[in-house]
């Protein structure tokens, strides 16, 4: 088959032979030197035409160039061309739709019916949300409209929309059918098409080999013929367009025009606007025609012409931005000396004497000077920015020319003299870490920075800390000189510059910044990328204070229009860290047998069971040989059992296992991410960002126009905030706020109205600038709770301005975790079912029931989530096949060790099994949940379920403390440490579980006659106090000759438990019922002997098993407990006990750190520390000679 020479074709047919057939790297190299040649000979010639335009001028323009509506209403004349009046294909009414959508997310309003015109959509859209048809698109909406033109399913779009590694797609995907319809184009021209000598092509031929050039002005002719019959007869062809010149006028003629109650024409010497002037209602031509008036041939030429022209684009007049209308603005024409007119002009910023020269204009022949001046600078000296023009009469359609050549330098120099002063000067090299000169943080400075936020005078405990902690935002305001002598480094024009993100983090456990402090920075890139609309670059820096890293800052800024060469990008990768359980021995095998992943010689190998932990960062730089290449690099340890990351504290890292290296190209998919992607995931706890109830508000800020003040006391004189003149050259209307005030205003809101938000307990955060904010803009501000993180809150605030609701400012706040204690219960609080809800809602509690499930079927062949939920008074255990014959074999040895015990009154445990026995059955007529040995278990699986179900959720503080009473010590231990793994934790418990069971002597049904009870002293009377009812207890055992002993001493005057024989508890609740109807018996000698004997009556006779404990007046019979537990009964049993647990406890996981300060053992009822007077302590209170010997060598 053939193709027409069209035009169309003729440049498909260039671009084959001259970019598509090279490199990809080499094409984009091409399309950037090309851009202004390609896009013209798209726009003339193509079938596919360059989207981005610019409606005022006709120019081409970038995507990032336009404005939401002008997108809008290209994709309405590309997509829905008014010669069809419908879609040129269904797909593109969703493109149409989707982005129209996203217009209204980021302006707020409504879609209107469906059945409305989209034309008359759009304009009813501009009119409801000027903002929309105001604000270029953002980077973000940039990515997203090439997503939707990119999207699969649908036709290729009639357009292009970039210049990037896909153009080739863009260009020749979908070629035909535009031929093929050509009233459904928006274009309608048969020379810009793809034409196959196929049928439809050939199907008016009635001739043999007709001549291509006579087949399409047949064409050609035939379209003529059909638009003279739609345009009706006597009506002449439309004429070329052309471009009349503006008609001139007489200065009171424009001065009529204006308004006279808005412009003032003071003499021969001024023209002033009216203070109260509104800019949008007054013709800017025609006050550009008045100033033009009073100027010679060449300024009139100046301030008439609206776009100028370089390097083939257009762009817009930056004299006429910079003199543009605005209230009470003041022109000058100065005389010479002769007193004649000279051919200058002044702008002031207003029409007292005091008001500052902002910008002049002089003419010098074919030359023109354009000034700008800027009065608030680091070294309070005025700095200029020239502007320089030359008249070329040899250029009717634009004479006037820019001189460009060194304006960037100029750029460059003005911003260096304003930012860093006469002696201010850039680094000497691009990429250098720069370590600074320590600063202090006084008071003074902190008081007048904080009243230079809001403008009002603010008292200093509102803002500094208990312990003289500043607010975190203030660490932002240390860097800004640092931030610029980075960006000078390269020959950037920093006036398309804008701040885009801000990230600011305080180091775990490490103190705020505070009055006083000396801090030194450190500083460095962190990034550098060319992306559509131009480059992203992050500067890094980190505080040091005492030679310690407490915070880290990072800011991100796009700098709009320009481009570095690829050579120079580079993204410094941020370490992360990947936890990757080894379950089974396929795990291992799957690791090792990856390329990236080296073994250190000599290292201990992987095993199942254990936790491989990544320490990895991606790091991007230039390659050799041309583009960029992305380096994933980093360590590899293993840790024994899970892995929670350092959230229990740093602690000594295990010696190194492994390294990985592996280098890609920048472009291609990296091997490293995707295995630890699928096979791990990070190490520690994320942040979760659900939404949850809680704090929800809205407040409204009006900004005060005082960003010079700003300026002055925060560090950052960037002109763009400061000075009107060049804000307006920057294409804004006024100075915009610094990004930094908008984020201090919000911060000071935040913790001022925002409960638990205060200097001290905000940690960090992060945030975007979506759109600038300017003095006097009046915005809503909306804090809600969006997630936790290490037991802190996390605050989520987004900033609209009024009116329009569009999004300016959008982050996050973390604050710090409030002081936290974790409490783990003991035996006697069980019930059926408990705990067993978190299964269908938790996926970490699911776990680790069903790790607990597994251990128990495997171990000792019975379901604990089974137990808890039925609670079945009887439970036969089977010991068929091998995992049977195995889980026989562990009550054997269980039954042996206790066996070995000379506990006297012991029954000994599982009696009746033997080797050979098939089956054994336990039983309890309350349910297996009253036998310690289940109980015990099951209520360590709940907590530990609930636990991790909490810690999943981000909310268990670093630095929380925990205790547990007695079974609860070790779910505290198993849960807030890694030094008891899960199924040693569950072996431990259920061992000690039946330890304690075997230890109580039962009767032929299996009951015991030992039970426990809580006493009450307050309710006994006011008088009766702690040491009465211990005496009562020493008296009763010493008459009797029972065991009945006080073994949890709980709360002070209030709460006690007593264990025993439940003779001794039934004899104590009698003699407390009696003392509560008289306590005048606590005053008198030897009352607690009267008493005793008064009760203690034929006590021999009665089975303790038979006794009934009921409620008295101040006891409380602790339900479901048969073992006196913590009593001398149990201590034959510490010996055996103590085996177990020095097995089980994973002696590589103790780590100081996680228990010092924070543990509060049962022993001491203090937080742990190993120092000489708490180890003496312990010693004493256990007797422990190891312990005694330990503290004598830590004797100060």
């Amino acid at each position: 088959m053939h193709v027409v020479a069209t035009r169309g074709m003729r440049l498909w047919a260039e671009l084959d032979e001259t970019l598509f057939s090279q490199p990809k790297a080499k094409m984009l190299a091409l399309l950037r030197s090309r851009r202004t040649y390609l896009i013209a000979r798209l726009n003339a010639d193509y079938q596919k035409v360059w989207f981005g335009l610019d409606y005022a001028s006709g120019d081409p323009v970038d995507l990032a160039d336009m404005t939401y509506v002008d997108v809008i209403r290209r994709l309405l004349e590309l997509l829905r061309p008014a010669r069809k009046g419908d879609w040129t294909h269904p797909s593109y009414r969703r493109v149409f739709d989707d982005f129209v959508a996203r217009t209204l997310e980021r302006f707020g309003g409504t879609r209107g019916p469906s059945h409305v015109d989209p034309r008359a959509q759009v304009d009813a859209m501009a009119a409801e949300l000027p903002g929309a048809g105001r604000h270029l698109l953002s980077v973000e909406d940039v990515d997203y409209f090439v997503h939707l033109c990119r999207r699969r399913g649908q036709r290729a779009v009639p357009f292009i929309a970039v210049l990037d590694s896909d153009f080739a797609v863009w260009f020749k995907k979908d070629p035909l059918w535009q031929s093929e319809d050509l009233d459904s184009t928006h274009h309608g021209d048969v020379g810009r098409v793809c034409i196959l000598c196929g049928p439809v092509a050939v199907q008016h031929c009635r001739e043999v080999d007709v001549p291509v050039g006579t087949l399409l002005r047949r064409i050609d002719q035939g379209y003529r013929d059909r638009e003279a019959v739609a345009r009706g007869p006597g009506l002449p062809a439309p004429a070329a367009a052309s471009r009349a010149a503006p008609p001139l006028y007489e200065e009171h003629e424009l001065v009529r025009s204006i308004g006279a109650s808005s412009v003032f024409v003071e003499g021969k010497d001024a023209v002033r606007l009216a203070d109260d002037v509104d800019p949008d209602a007054l013709d800017s031509d025609l006050w550009f025609l008045l100033l033009g008036s009073r100027m010679s041939p060449r300024g009139r030429c100046l301030f008439g012409t609206r776009k100028l022209v370089s390097g083939g684009r257009a762009y817009e007049n930056p004299v006429r931005r910079i003199f543009a209308a605005r209230p009470g603005a003041v022109v000058r024409f100065p005389r010479r000396g002769d007193g004649v007119l000279a051919a200058e002009a002044e702008l002031y910023g207003g029409s007292g004497q005091s008001a500052p020269v902002e910008a002049t204009v002089s003419v010098d022949g074919d030359s023109i000077n354009v000034v700008v001046f800027a009065r608030c600078t680091r070294d309070a000296k005025v700095k200029e920015l020239a502007l320089r023009f030359e008249y070329d009469g040899s250029r009717p359609y634009a004479p006037l020319v820019q001189v460009t050549h060194d304006g960037t330098r100029r750029m460059c120099d003005f911003y260096q003299g304003v930012l860093l002063g006469d002696g201010g000067h850039a680094l000497e090299s691009r990429l250098h870490v720069m370590r600074h000169a320590p600063l202090a943080a006084t008071r003074e400075h902190v008081l007048a920075w904080m009243k230079a936020v809001d403008g009002q005078g603010l008292d200093a405990p509102q803002h500094i800390g208990p312990a003289g902690e500043l607010p975190i935002e203030f660490i932002t305001i240390c860097v800004m000189s640092a931030t610029w002598r980075h960006l000078l480094t390269w020959e950037w024009d920093l006036s398309r510059m804008l701040h885009r993100h801000t990230k600011v983090h305080m180091r775990p456990g490490r103190r705020m910044l505070s009055v006083g402090d000396r801090v030194t920075l450190t500083s460095r890139f962190g990034s550098l990328y060319n992306r559509d609309s131009g480059i992203e670059v992050g500067v890094e820096f980190t505080y040091e204070r005492d030679g310690e890293v407490f915070a880290d800052l990072t800011y991100a800024f796009m700098v709009l229009g320009q481009r570095v060469p690829e050579s120079d990008c580079f993204e410094r990768g941020v370490p992360a860290t990947w936890a990757m359980p080894l379950r089974s021995e396929a795990d291992v095998q799957a690791v090792l047998a990856k390329p990236w992943f080296r073994p250190v010689p000599g290292a201990d190998p992987p095993r199942p069971g254990q936790t491989m932990v990544f320490e990895l960062r991606r790091d991007v730089s230039p390659r050799a040989g041309g583009g960029l290449a992305a380096r994933t690099s980093g360590e590899v340890w293993l840790r024994d059992g899970d892995c929670h990351g350092d959230e229990d504290g740093s602690g000594e890292r295990p010696p190194r296992c492994a390294y990985v290296e592996q280098v890609v190209e920048h472009d291609r998919a990296d091997p490293v991410a995707d295995f630890i992607k699928r096979a791990a995931g990070p190490a520690g706890v994320p942040a979760q960002r659900s939404e949850a109830p809680g704090i929800r508000r809205t407040f409204t800020l009006t900004m005060p126009d005082n960003s010079t003040e700003y300026a002055e006391e925060g560090g950052d004189f960037n002109p763009i905030h400061t000075v009107p003149a060049f804000a307006r050259l920057s294409g804004f209307g006024a100075p915009i706020y610094h990004g930094n005030h908008t984020v201090a205003m919000v911060l000071h809101l935040v913790r001022r109205e925002i409960e638990g938000a205060s200097t001290a307990t905000l940690r960090g955060y992060e945030c975007g600038f979506p759109a600038v904010v300017s003095p006097g803009d009046t915005l809503s501000v909306a804090v809600s709770h969006v997630g936790m993180d290490g037991g802190g809150a996390l605050l989520g605030f987004s900033v609209r301005r009024e009116g329009s609701g569009e999004l300016v400012l959008a982050g996050e706040i973390a604050l710090a975790a409030s002081p936290a204690a974790f409490l783990f219960t003991g035996q006697g609080s069980q019930f059926t079912g408990m705990g067993l809800d978190i299964i269908g809602r938790s996926e970490p509690g699911r776990q680790v029931w069903t790790e607990a499930d597994e251990y128990f079927e495997s171990h000792w062949g019975f379901s604990i989530s089974d137990i808890v939920r039925r609670n079945p008074t009887t439970l036969t255990i089977n010991f068929c096949g091998r995992q049977g014959m195995r889980v026989r074999q562990n009550y054997l040895d269980l039954q042996a060790m206790v066996g070995s015990c000379p506990a006297a009154g012991a029954t000994g445990l599982f009696e009746g099994l033997h080797g050979r026995s098939r089956s054994y059955r336990l039983g309890h007529k309350e349910g297996l949940l009253s036998m310690t040995q289940f109980a015990q278990p099951a209520i360590f699986v709940v907590q530990k379920a609930n636990f991790e179900h909490l810690r999943r959720l981000a909310r268990v503080p670093s630095d929380a403390r925990f205790a547990g009473h007695s079974l609860g010590e070790f779910a505290a231990l198993g849960c807030m440490t890694s030094a008891l793994p899960l199924a040693a934790a569950l072996k431990i418990v259920f061992v000690r579980g039946a330890l304690m069971q075997a230890a109580v002597p039962r009767d032929p049904v299996g009951r015991s006659g030992f039970a426990m009870v809580a006493v009450d002293p307050s309710r006994v009377s006011r008088e009766c106090q702690e040491r009465h009812i211990l005496s009562v207890v020493e008296e009763i055992a010493g008459c009797t000759g029972l065991l009945l002993q006080m073994v949890n001493f709980n709360v002070r005057g209030r709460q006690y438990v007593c264990a025993g024989d439940k003779r001794g508890l039934d004899l104590l609740q009698r003699i407390t019922d009696d003392l509560h109807r008289d306590p005048s018996e606590l005053g008198a000698a030897g009352w607690q002997g009267r008493l005793v004997a008064k009760y203690n009556t034929d006590l021999g006779a009665i089975s303790a098993s038979d006794v009934t404990l009921t409620r008295g007046k101040a006891t409380v019979p602790l339900k479901g407990i048969d073992v006196p537990f913590h009593s001398g009964l149990l201590a034959p049993m510490r010996q055996l006990f103590r085996r177990v647990l020095i097995d089980g406890v994973d002696k590589t996981q103790v780590r100081p750190e996680t228990l010092v300060g924070k543990w509060i053992p049962n022993v001491t009822g203090t937080p742990f520390a190993i120092d000489h007077d708490y180890l003496q302590r312990v010693a004493c209170l256990t007797g422990s000679a190891r312990l005694q010997a330990l503290a004598t060598e830590l004797v100060p």
